[in-house]
């Protein structure tokens, strides 16, 4: 599933997808709840492009990160932020692979 960030929150990524055969092995978000910035790592074993996307509950796209590389730790700043919930959308090579919540409280 590609997201589109026009769809409804409720097309939001729902997870890993089991049918590729890439995989992500890890992916965290910390600290949540956080304050002025979050850290996303990942792990995945396969793919040339990962993008990293943050999301509101509106499903407005706030940040995107792009790295070459199959394992990589991302800083995004978020003090300018509303308290509320957010969405790291990791993709591979254009396909959605997992999502996790984060949470910005003031």
């Amino acid at each position: 599933m590609v997201y589109n960030p026009k769809d409804s929150v409720s097309a939001l990524p729902s997870g890993l997808n089991t049918t590729s055969a890439q995989k992500v092995h890890d992916l965290t978000v910390a600290p949540n709840p956080a304050t002025d910035k979050i850290t996303v790592s990942y792990k995945t074993d396969a793919g040339k492009t990962v993008t990293l996307t943050l999301y509101d509950l509106n499903a407005t796209k706030l940040k995107t990160v792009s790295s070459g590389k199959k394992e990589d730790i991302i800083t995004f700043d978020v003090s300018g932020f509303a308290s509320g919930c957010y969405f790291v959308v990791l993709s591979v090579d254009g396909q959605v692979k997992a999502r996790k919540t984060c949470m910005v409280i003031r």
